[in-house]
């Protein structure tokens, strides 16, 4: 395994040419070379879902962050499902990125949401947003304005935020305030 510098990871990254493994050590080996001190954060990558420990294996101690990326295609979503369900319990965060909205599992993940981030949409994710979650707070119309406003600029986007009521920005186009 060869050192490669910071610059080069994201052109292996972007080619798929390595592997996460080589990836964390060109970082690490980067960092050194700059004198860039670690932080307290710890990253492990798992290739296969029936590598990720369950909930209830993590250390409940320390704040734990699970980001499940590109995974859509995977039949089983048993992993990150149990994640969604049972992680707050275990100190666990969970991240689920997704290039469609339509396609994840409704009961589980999409129920157990607090905070979701929607990109430009086609008209379909934009009627089951508004089935799912803003149907409670205003018409179809208001939605389908407000999700052309907020996707008017480039990169704009629509933070739908669980926790909060109508009133308190649940519908915004910024994460905080």
């Amino acid at each position: 395994m060869g050192y490669f510098k910071h610059v080069e990871c994201r052109t292996l990254i972007k080619k798929k040419e390595s592997s996460i493994e080589e990836l964390a050590l060109g970082l690490r080996l980067d960092n050194d070379e700059n004198g860039i001190e670690p932080s307290s954060t710890e990253a492990e990558f798992y290739s296969s879902p029936d590598d990720i420990p369950d909930p209830a294996d993590l250390d409940k101690s320390i704040r734990n962050l699970m980001v499940f990326d590109d995974i859509m295609t995977d039949k089983k979503q048993t992993t990150a499902e149990n994640y969604y369900t049972r992680g707050r319990s275990c100190n666990c965060d969970s991240i689920y990125l997704s290039q469609n909205y339509t396609h994840l599992p409704l009961h589980t993940i999409s129920a157990n949401a607090n905070l979701m981030v929607f990109f430009k949409s086609s008209a379909l994710v934009v009627d089951q947003l508004f089935k799912n979650f803003a149907s409670v707070d205003m018409s179809s119309d208001e939605f389908k304005c407000l999700c052309k406003k907020y996707w008017s600029p480039k990169y704009g986007y629509l933070v739908i935020d669980m926790s909060r009521d109508y009133n308190e920005l649940k519908y915004r186009n910024f994460l905080y305030k």
